[in-house]
């Protein structure tokens, strides 16, 4: 959704906390990815982080605009598989995932 310079976006994705971050950061292929998507190349990650009510989350920009329970369903399962992929220790805990809407200044 789109109103003169703002955007209005959905986001799904659990806190992006200390432990998550020294995990990634230690992660040779997230480091090698993160270079990837930042030079415009093609990459396999779709975590972005984003801040949120003074707190860093990590996870998934959603593109639809009302999206469906089953889109919402593959959605949670790409960040839970990327988390796995990029800090393993971390998906064996139980991380809890939020559905929160951004408005952003275009």
């Amino acid at each position: 959704m789109t109103t003169t310079g703002l955007q209005l976006k959905l986001f799904m994705g659990t806190l992006f906390t200390p432990e998550i971050k020294m995990y990634t950061e230690q992660n040779i292929f997230w480091q090698q990815e993160k270079v990837s998507k930042m030079a415009g190349q093609e990459s396999r990650l779709l975590l972005e982080s984003t801040p949120f009510q003074n707190k860093e989350y990590i996870g998934i920009y959603i593109k639809e605009t009302s999206p469906s329970l089953l889109e919402l369903e593959a959605y949670k399962k790409q960040v839970e598989e990327q988390l796995a992929e990029f800090a393993d220790p971390i998906v064996n805990r139980n991380i809890h995932l939020k559905l929160f809407s951004l408005v952003l200044i275009a």
